[in-house]
C-alpha cells in the first residue's frame, strides 16, 4: 500500500511539469526587434526622406533652370527689338533710294556710273537685311495679301474694280517681324470697290422698275 502511495506521489510533480510545459506552448512569448534591426529600419526611413528631399530639389532646379532661360531669351529679344526698330529706318532709305533710281531715265555715262554705284548700295541693303535676319528679324510680305490688322496698319484705300476688296495694293513702309511678335506692321493701302461704279450703276438702274 505504502509502495502505491510512493509511485503515485513520485508521478504527480511530473505530471503538474507536463502541464506547465503545455500551457507555455500555446502562448508565444514577446519577440523584441534586435537593435541592429531598428538600425537599418531607422536607415531605410532616413533614405526614403532624403530620396523624396532630393527629387524635389531635382524639380526645382529644373523649373529654376528653364524660368532663368526664358528669362534670357526675352531679354535677348528685348535688345534685338530695340537695335532692329533703329536699324529698320536705314533699310527703308536704302529701298528708296534703289526705288528712285529705277524711275529716273539717265544718259548711257550716268548710267554706267549709277550703275556701280547702284550696285554697291544693293549690296550694303543685302548684308544689312541677313544681320537682321539672322538675328529673327523677318519683313512681312504684305503686297497683294488680305488685309490683316494685327500685320498691317492701314493708311488709305485705294479703289479698283480688278482687285477684290480688302487686299493690299500698295505697301508704303515695310513691316517686320521678330520671331513670331510684329515689331513694325506694314503701311499700306487697302482695295476698295469704285465708290462710282457705272456698271454697278447700271445695273441698279436695270433692277430698278420705271413707274
Amino acid at each position: 500500500m505504502k509502495k502505491s502511495q510512493e509511485h503515485d506521489e513520485q508521478k504527480e510533480p511530473g505530471g503538474a511539469a507536463s502541464g506547465a510545459e503545455s500551457g507555455s506552448a500555446g502562448t508565444e512569448p514577446q519577440r523584441e526587434i534586435p537593435a541592429q534591426d531598428r538600425i537599418v529600419l531607422e536607415l531605410r526611413t532616413e533614405k526614403e526622406r532624403v530620396e523624396a528631399a532630393l527629387q524635389r530639389s531635382l524639380a526645382d532646379l529644373s523649373n529654376l533652370r528653364k524660368r532663368h532661360q526664358k528669362e534670357l531669351e526675352d531679354s535677348r529679344k528685348r535688345v534685338i527689338e530695340g537695335l532692329a526698330q533703329e536699324l529698320l529706318p536705314v533699310v527703308d532709305n536704302f529701298h528708296l533710294a534703289l526705288a528712285a533710281h529705277e524711275q529716273h531715265e539717265q544718259t548711257g555715262a550716268q548710267r554706267s556710273e549709277a550703275h556701280a554705284l547702284v550696285e554697291g548700295v544693293k549690296m550694303v541693303k543685302v548684308l544689312l537685311q541677313s544681320v537682321l535676319e539672322r538675328h529673327g528679324v523677318t519683313e512681312i510680305l504684305s503686297h497683294g495679301k488680305t488685309f490683316d490688322p494685327t500685320h498691317h496698319e492701314a493708311v488709305g484705300v485705294s479703289e479698283s474694280r480688278e482687285v477684290e476688296p480688302g487686299k493690299v495694293m500698295q505697301v508704303l513702309q515695310r513691316g517686320y517681324m521678330l520671331g513670331e511678335r510684329v515689331i513694325r506692321p506694314s503701311r499700306v493701302l487697302v482695295s476698295a470697290p469704285p465708290k462710282n461704279d457705272p456698271a454697278k450703276s447700271g445695273a441698279d438702274d436695270a433692277e430698278t422698275p420705271k413707274k
